[in-house]
């Protein structure tokens, strides 16, 4: 390598690597760690919601009881609107007709 090629070559690395991008990089990991540590917890939630929702009277006596409607009844919000976000039916109807 000349020393033109390498000052080609710093001034390259500067240029792409320098501070802001290393700052955007780490951002960008951050994020991507946050996004899978919220995936984690989102999944962990949803499977014990899951269980919940199996043992439930109200579900083993009205097959209509959608996991909307239990998630409803025990105030989970978060399973609420993962539940719709994934395309729960927000106007099913139980045995008692409620929605």
């Amino acid at each position: 390598m000349t020393d033109t090629d390498a000052k080609d070559f710093d001034e390259f690395v500067a240029r792409n690597w320098g501070e802001e991008s290393v700052y955007r990089m780490e951002k960008e990991r951050i994020e991507k760690e946050r996004i899978e540590k919220e995936r984690k917890e989102l999944e962990k939630l949803e499977q014990e919601f899951n269980n919940k929702f199996e043992n439930d009277s109200n579900h083993k006596d009205d097959p209509k009881f959608t996991k909307l409607h239990f998630a409803a009844t025990i105030d989970d919000v978060k399973i609420g609107e993962l539940l719709i976000s994934r395309g729960e039916d927000i106007n099913a109807k139980d045995s008692n007709n409620w929605n």
